[in-house]
């Protein structure tokens, strides 16, 4: 009985370690990008939310890299009361002081633009979404291509 309960004390006591080393991360992500100016993924920077809007309530970021499709992605979720205006506001900073071009969403709570890097062959892609309590931001670098749709 006694192994029992030293056990169930390790399995706890490991289970606490690993949630606060999640937690922790997370809290030193946000940290990091609260501030920051720009977002570096592979080659390319790109002008962050708070050189552009000012430094909101950053909630969570997520960075995800997939080897398989060679894309890195940066996910960033906002809590904003005022987040139809901020996320307008970065897609056309980025718009006018970039070459990025409009690309189609197939929601009208999504904005996505894209532009090529300068870099390398990749395509440079952000998305903003409105969410009920504020926005999210997706960043994603990857290889790809720009071209024009036919219209009927």
């Amino acid at each position: 009985m006694k192994k029992v309960v030293i056990c169930l004390i390790v399995v706890v006591v490991i289970a606490l370690v690993a949630v606060g080393v999640i937690f922790g991360r997370q809290k030193l992500l946000v940290n990091k990008y609260s501030n920051i100016e720009k977002y570096e993924l592979r080659n390319d920077s790109i002008p962050s939310v708070a050189k552009v809007v000012g430094s909101g309530t950053l909630k969570k970021v997520t960075l995800k890299k997939d080897r398989t499709n060679d894309i890195e992605t940066l996910e960033l979720v906002y809590e904003d009361s005022n987040a139809k205006a901020s996320s307008e506001k970065y897609i056309e900073y980025l718009k006018e002081n970039d070459n990025y071009l409009d690309t189609k969403a197939d929601n009208d709570n999504i904005r996505r633009i894209a532009e090529t890097s300068s870099n390398s062959d990749d395509l440079i892609t952000v998305e903003t979404e409105l969410t009920e309590n504020g926005y999210i931001v997706r960043v994603e670098v990857g290889k790809g291509f720009l071209g024009l749709e036919e219209q009927d």
